[in-house]
């Protein structure tokens, strides 16, 4: 802490002022918003190309019939890419060989094997040990196997006959997750959520166990926390404790197994995040990949005791709109066990704000082709995409039908031209089938395989003896920023869309620097579908991170809320994640709509400075008499001069020309600047009369 000395030969009347201001490294963001809410998202390649001209009556079919998918429970993909791995070779009973091979391109996997083999998700229905005998007997041993559900590296030609296994009901390549994070700026953000009060008070999460789950972004490549290691004992606790893996159900404790060179480093910024808000905090890592490891992964930070998890990560639609789901170990099930047991779980809502649709199923012209706007002539039937070289888009959708015997059946076709007005051509599709087995569900979902550059255009159709659902939920993940055609609302993702009394689902707010916030235009709105309000509450985004640059995204808007939650279960141990979530919703301060509403939720969190001492005390101005040596600070208290830095503010007055000395000296490293203001009427403000920027020497103090 510094010290400020001085030496004062004559003392009267208020004249002068003097700030200390802690300053640091200027950020700078363009501002693309159009909105009036601030800087937003820039890194999309297009915001939207308009309605099309073209539609897809005048093309050859590339949808495949339910007749035509030869292996059901491999689905529409899998099925074809089993059928053209064996050459078309397969069982004679089995229907459509010719239609899958011929209509359906190569697939993308999530392959990173040279052998081509893919991880896949096996959920049975019965014969789990003759299962995993017979993928044995082929050379393929499971990564994981929790009850009825197998998650292994699987080579296409073996597709085929995993297929005709008893007990295999449903065969899926295990969904990646996508992480919630964006590129914008904000500022202040401890104090806008009231957590510098509570760390005045001593209140830092000393004593709780927080926990960042931040996924690979590969099976194997390990790079969620880049960076981490390096800053241990500045930004983060000198020891963290971890659970990384070296690929899919193979965990270590060696924290260079989260830590990959070269990463995105998305864990480290949410994880540094985090401990912005609760810096006494215990902190706890893992980097799992599929499903299984994630629900390993929150079982062993239970074990260790975890009290928070935050998860600023958006999966795939893995269950009913009401929040459940019949897969395990689904997310939404990892999230449900570890809220039941213990942990307050916050989630980010999602980005999705303008990259998802909500809405009743139209086909005003009765080709079976969803009609996203218009109707009959001007219909508008596809969403479509500009898209770079090696660019992607993973496109899913939902509707209502029973998850496990859907029978309203929906199919997803992606077409490509590499102009504007060119012929489209079908690249990708799926089409599952929804036909009331016990493992068809309400889903499709497909990657668009984006090899060349050029327009892509999606449609949704419904088979022609299919009832329509009453609404379709669409959404995609993609450096894409907005779809052709969105709704924002019901565009929170999964597992945010937990009905659990202690989950958060966390929107992110723009710092309209006046006092008041506004909704970032990507974060995800609700309700959900089944009319549950989400998110739960807002926190700010864009924060400044020690990597460089700004963290934005509802990716930072989550940590900062579980952060919250720490400062919380420190000040009331006993509090279950139901009543930790209750106080922060009940506690966050109305912006937006007036009420509870779709975008903030509750509101922005804010721990309230009720029992505590108010920061407007400590800050308030230090007279200055005599010579003497003072204690300072700049931890809390907002420059006057409305830049983002913090400041200590001492007074002296004179009441005629004097000599004085003002010395600052500091105790640890850091840069700062002496700021020596003039004013003939009052303590604060005038005109600025000397600055002195100082060096972390504290050998070397710096005088005014």
């Amino acid at each position: 802490m510094p010290l400020v000395s001085g030496l004062f030969r004559s003392v009267a009347a208020a004249g002068l002022c003097l700030a200390l201001l802690g300053v640091g490294a200027a950020g700078v963001a363009a501002d693309t918003s159009d909105s009036g809410q601030g800087p937003d998202v820039t890194d999309d390649l297009t915001e939207g190309l308009g309605p099309d001209s073209l539609g897809p009556a005048a093309q050859p079919p590339g949808m495949l019939s339910a007749s035509e998918v030869a292996y059901p429970n491999l689905g529409s993909q899998l099925s074809a890419l089993a059928v053209a791995s064996t050459g078309g070779d397969f069982d004679a009973g089995l229907p459509g060989a010719g239609a899958a091979s011929s209509a359906l391109p190569p697939i993308s996997t999530n392959s990173t094997l040279s052998d081509g083999r893919m991880l896949l998700t096996m959920q049975l229905d019965g014969n789990r040990d003759g299962v995993v005998e017979f993928l044995a007997d082929n050379g393929v041993t499971p990564a994981n196997v929790v009850g009825d559900y197998v998650e292994a590296y699987v080579p296409p030609d073996l597709l085929g006959a995993l297929a005709q296994q008893n007990g295999v009901s449903r065969v899926r390549v295990l969904p990646d997750p996508f992480k919630d994070r964006g590129n914008v700026f904000s500022k202040r953000i401890r104090t806008a959520h009231g957590a510098s009060t509570w760390h005045f008070n001593d209140i830092s999460g000393d004593g709780v166990k927080v926990g960042v789950i931040d996924p690979s972004t590969t099976p194997i490549s390990k790079d969620g926390f880049t960076g981490l290691r390096a800053r241990l004992g500045t930004e983060f606790p000198s020891t963290v404790v971890g659970r990384c893996y070296t690929d899919v159900g193979k965990p270590t404790s060696d924290l260079a197994n989260c830590d990959n060179a070269g990463g995105d480093g998305h864990g480290t910024a949410v994880a540094e995040s985090l401990m912005d808000m609760a810096p006494d905090a215990e902190l706890y890592i893992s980097n799992p990949k599929g499903w299984a490891d994630l629900q390993s992964a929150v079982e062993w930070m239970h074990g260790q005791g975890v009290k928070v998890i935050v998860h600023s990560v958006s999966w795939t639609y893995h269950g009913a709109a009401d929040g459940t789901s019949p897969t395990n170990p689904s997310p939404l099930n990892t999230v449900k066990w570890a809220a039941d047991n213990g942990i307050t779980w916050v989630n980010s809502a999602g980005n999705n704000g303008r990259r998802a649709w909500y809405g009743s199923f139209a086909d005003s012209d009765g080709d079976g082709y969803h009609e996203w706007a218009g109707s009959q002539a001007t219909a508008d039937e596809a969403q479509a995409f500009e898209l770079s070289k090696g660019a992607w888009v993973y496109v899913n959708m939902r509707w209502d039908d029973t998850w496990g015997g859907a029978t309203k059946d929906l199919d997803i076709e992606v077409r490509y031209s590499a102009t504007r007005s060119g012929a489209q051509k079908v690249v990708a599709s799926s089409a599952d089938v929804q036909n009331g087995g016990s493992s068809d569900v309400p889903h499709e979902d497909v990657t668009l395989p984006t090899e060349n550059a050029g327009f892509y255009w999606v449609y949704v159709k419904k088979k022609a003896a299919s009832t329509a659902p009453s609404w379709l939920q669409f959404q995609i993940f993609s450096r894409v920023s907005a779809l052709d055609h969105h709704t924002n609302t019901r565009s929170v993702t999964s597992p945010g869309d937990s009905p659990h009394t202690g989950v958060l689902a966390v929107g992110a707010a723009h710092d309209n620097g006046n006092g008041t916030y506004s909704i970032r235009s990507y974060s995800s709105r609700g309700p959900t579908p089944d009319g549950r309000t989400k998110p739960d509450v807002a926190a700010i985004d864009c924060g400044p991170t020690s990597r460089g640059g700004f963290f934005c995204g509802t990716s930072q808007a989550a940590p900062h809320v579980a952060g919250l939650a720490a400062l919380v279960l420190e000040r009331n141990p006993t509090f279950t994640p139901t009543q930790v979530a209750d106080y922060l919703k009940s506690h966050a301060v109305d912006h937006g709509t007036p009420g509870t509403d779709i975008a903030f939720g509750r509101g922005l969190a804010h721990l309230p400075d009720s029992g505590l001492t108010s920061l407007a005390d400590y800050c308030a101005i230090t007279d200055l008499e005599g010579s003497r040596t003072v204690q300072g600070t700049w931890d809390y208290c907002t420059s006057q001069s409305g830049s983002d830095t913090l400041a200590r503010y001492y007074s002296f007055a004179l009441p005629q020309r004097s000599e004085v000395t003002l010395e600052l000296s500091p105790t640890a490293e850091f840069t700062a600047r002496l700021s020596l203001w003039r004013s003939r009427n009052s303590k604060a403000g005038g005109s600025i009369v000397l600055l002195r920027d100082v060096t972390g020497n504290k050998n070397s103090p710096a005088r005014l």
